[in-house]
This record gives C-alpha cells, sequence and structure tokens, in this order.
C-alpha cells in the first residue's frame, strides 16, 4: 500500500471511532452485566492499539530516514534530469522501460524458480509504476535504465521511497520527442495490442487537457485582475484610476476628454 492509502484508512478508522462515541454518548441501550464487561476489554484494547499507533509512527519515520537515502539521491537525479530535460537523451532506455512496465517482463519455459520469483516481483513493480500518474511514469521512464529498478537490483525500501516521491508536484511540459515516441510505440507491438497503455495514452491526453484548462483559468484570472494607472502630477500628488470600474464602459473619446478635463484642472493658473 502507499502512503496515501494508510492516510485515507487511518482517517477513515478516525472518524468511525469518532461518530461510535458520539453515537455512544446519546445510545439508549441497557448492557447486561457481561456486556458491560466486554465493553471494558474492547475498549482497553483500543487504548493499547490507540497509544501504539504515535509510537509505530515514529519508528516508521526512523526506518524511512535510514533506507531512503539512496531513494533520496535518485529522486534527486530525476529531478535535475527533468528540470534539463530538452531533449530525449537515451530514445532505448525509454523505450525499453515503457514496454516493461506495461508488458512486464516475459517469460520462459526453461526459467529457474529464481528467475521466476525475480520477473514476479519486478511484474509486481511494473504495475505499481502504471498506478503513478503520468509525468511521474515519464519522470521514472526518462530517469532509470530498467538495470536500475528491477527485481534483485533496487532493494524494496528504496524503490518504495522512489515511487512515493517521483510524481512532481508541479505539471511538467515534456520535449516534443517523448510524445512522438509515446505515439510511435502505441502504434506497433507489442504494446499496439496493449490496452493498458492505450488507456494509458488517453490518461495522459486527459490529464494535459485538465493542466492546460487550469493554467488558461489562471491565466484568465490575472488578466481579469483589476489594472490601475497612476498619474503622477509632480507635487499635486497621485491620482489611481481604476480602469476595470470606470473607464472600460467608456468610449475612446471620452476618456481622452475625461484626462484633458484632469490635466486643465490641475495646471497652475496664467
Amino acid at each position: 500500500m502507499t502512503t496515501s492509502t494508510y492516510v485515507s484508512q487511518f482517517d477513515a478508522l478516525t472518524k468511525k471511532a469518532e461518530s461510535f462515541v458520539q453515537s455512544l454518548r446519546s445510545a439508549k441501550i441497557h448492557p447486561s452485566k457481561d456486556q458491560y464487561t466486554t465493553f471494558k476489554a474492547f475498549s482497553l484494547r483500543l487504548c493499547d492499539a490507540a497509544a501504539a499507533i504515535p509510537v509505530e509512527i515514529e519508528a516508521l519515520k526512523k526506518r524511512q530516514a535510514e533506507s531512503c537515502e539512496e531513494g533520496r539521491k535518485l529522486i534527486s537525479q530525476a529531478q535535475l534530469g527533468r528540470n534539463d530535460l530538452t531533449h530525449l537523451k537515451n530514445r532505448g532506455v525509454f523505450a525499453r522501460n515503457m514496454k516493461l512496465f506495461f508488458g512486464g517482463p516475459q517469460d520462459s519455459a526453461i526459467d529457474s524458480d529464481t528467475i521466476k520469483a525475480r520477473k514476479r516481483l519486478t511484474r509486481e513493480r511494473c504495475d505499481r509504476i502504471c498506478k503513478l500518474n503520468p509525468d511521474g511514469l515519464i519522470s521514472w521512464a526518462v530517469a532509470f535504465a530498467p538495470s536500475l529498478w528491477t527485481a534483485n537490483l533496487m532493494s524494496s525500501k528504496t524503490f518504495d521511497c522512489v515511487e512515493e516521491q517521483i510524481e512532481p508536484q508541479d505539471p511538467v511540459v515534456w520535449p516534443s520527442e517523448i510524445y512522438d515516441v509515446l505515439s510511435a510505440l502505441g502504434d506497433e507491438d507489442p504494446l499496439r495490442g496493449s490496452h493498458k497503455y492505450q488507456e494509458f495514452l488517453k490518461g495522459k491526453s486527459d490529464f494535459s487537457e485538465k493542466v492546460s484548462k487550469k493554467l488558461n483559468y489562471q491565466l484568465l484570472r490575472t488578466k481579469k485582475k483589476r489594472r490601475r494607472v497612476r498619474i503622477s502630477q509632480g507635487n499635486a500628488g497621485v491620482l489611481q484610476i481604476d480602469l476595470h470600474r470606470r473607464l472600460n464602459p467608456c468610449h475612446p473619446c471620452r476618456i481622452v476628454n475625461w484626462l484633458l478635463r484632469f490635466q486643465l484642472a490641475s495646471m497652475p493658473p496664467g
């Protein structure tokens, strides 16, 4: 499970416990002696579990700090590469990653039990990578060669750390070459027949469209902000004119006349 899943479950559990407390306060029930004993036993178990949660969270924090050093280095590497990316530096690695993500390692009749177990773990990692958002998945495919992250090559703790942090906080504008490669891979085997990959391409398109709409909306709001013109008149101070409220409805000639009147009125006599 991802951290988000744990947070979601913890939130649901907390709300359920709080709801139960509220319900118990207004309950009109008449428990028997044995039922009161059962209530007490359950409440003690719940108290013990609740007291253990902060302890386990601190232990988790300590374990993560110890085990995530390598993961943080890889994330830093991915972020630097993403920020400096102007073109796809290694098409071969990118294409191999995409094929592996969505197709998994190919099985063979002569695989030993050890190789089968390794491929099974790699396949599980591929499924987890495919659940990242499109920018997170592409970031992974660009930054890490398969020889770095497949089973027996990257530890489970490091993989977990990278998986948690690989998704960029802000939308990424990828070089057009990446979109060309993604499209080309979807037109040829083995990904041409992959429903999961075709869904990814559609999801990437929808994701990009949502990002574009959000950016356009923010730009529109910026343009609609009230603009102010400051007209300085020497020592007479500064007059602020709210163009959005006063001048926008006016005909241009009326605006010019208004400014001329203001200029004449502010001139010293004689």
